[in-house]
């Protein structure tokens, strides 16, 4: 009675808002919805609705002396329209960015360029709060709550496109810091579009002084052929983990975080099931890295790997975080945090 009196409230309170919306609005939001139905496939990619292709058997003595379930997996074909859908979120932000992009070079990057060549203290002065009111008080809100409205109004109810979601504003948000302390990669300030690129491209694209590095057909090949191999393996990969509920060993714990105890939480199962999550976790990283490099290389410029395999090339934790892991989210926070503080 209470979900049911909750729900009623909710209802009740979505339907004011409505009511007071402008028919521009209404138009608006009706839009988002279409967009969010037939462009995103919100409602389809809601659960995941695939068959196996084929299915096989692993042995009983390997599952017995592993401790798994019952063997049996299946394989699935990719979601083209998932892919689809990843690729609209991607173009709607570089949209959304490039407003950013010119705000950021005109309000923030290009009046630190005329206050070092000024002398003048009274200019000095304007030039100098303006970037913090700019970057504080305008861009660094909209990139936290663009996702949020993204999300509301597309009604886009996939999990990992949700987080997809988010790569944009979050590297936006940072930059958008590097630009206001002065910590953008050298040459990236030269001129408007070179910021454009730099703060549109959710990963890291190389530059030098004539710009953009550019790519040869030979890298976007590369990239293409990396993006296919990983996206089959991500897919077997997943494919294997879902059918056990991504838990594919006992644990001997709740289905709930709090379920986990010190008794359980160290227990050879839940490590070797958080060993495979984290696995996981590197191959969508990586899927996701090589799909945008392989965008970025055929649009013609060179970026900076996202991931150096981690899990299994690293020598030490520094290695691992400093060196090889998510290496656009290092430098973003580099550049982004620690130097300005």
């Amino acid at each position: 009675q209470k979900i049911k009196s909750y729900s009623y409230h909710i209802m009740m309170y979505d339907r004011m808002i409505v009511s007071k919306m402008t028919l521009p609005e209404k138009k608006l939001i009706s839009i988002c919805k279409w967009i969010g139905g037939n462009v995103l496939f919100s409602e389809l990619l809601e659960s995941d609705q695939r068959s196996p292709l084929i299915t096989f058997q692993i042995p009983e003595l390997i599952t017995k002396f592993l401790g798994m379930g019952s063997g049996k997996l299946g394989v699935v074909a990719p979601s083209i329209q998932f892919w689809l859908a990843i690729a609209v979120i991607l173009a709607i932000w570089i949209l959304v960015s490039l407003v950013i992009s010119l705000v950021s070079y005109h309000f923030i990057i290009l009046p630190r360029k005329l206050r070092k060549k000024s002398d003048d203290n009274k200019s000095e002065d304007i030039f100098e709060i303006t970037p913090y009111l700019i970057g504080f008080g305008l861009l660094m809100p909209f990139c936290v709550m663009f996702p949020f409205y993204e999300v509301k109004y597309f009604n886009i109810q996939n999990k990992v496109i949700r987080f997809i979601c988010t790569l944009g504003p979050i590297t936006a948000f940072f930059r958008v810091s590097e630009a206001m302390f002065g910590f953008m990669p050298a040459h990236t300030v030269d001129s408007v579009s070179n910021t454009m690129i730099y703060i549109a491209v959710p990963v890291e694209v190389k530059f030098n002084n004539m710009g953009p590095m550019k790519s040869s057909w030979g890298d976007a090949k590369g990239n293409l052929i990396k993006f296919g191999a990983f996206m089959l393996l991500l897919g077997a990969y997943s494919s294997f983990l879902s059918d056990y509920s991504y838990e594919p060993f006992p644990t001997g714990s709740g289905s709930n975080l709090e379920d986990i105890n010190l008794g359980n939480g160290f227990s050879r199962g839940q490590l070797i099931n958080n060993a495979l999550a984290a696995i996981l976790f590197q191959l969508y990283l990586t899927t996701f890295g090589y799909g945008i490099t392989t965008l970025t290389s055929l649009g013609g410029v060179q970026q900076l790997p996202m991931m150096l395999n981690p899990i299994f090339e690293s020598k030490s934790p520094s290695d691992f975080w400093g060196r090889k892991w998510n290496l656009v989210v290092h430098g973003l926070l580099k550049r982004g945090v620690y130097k300005p503080v």
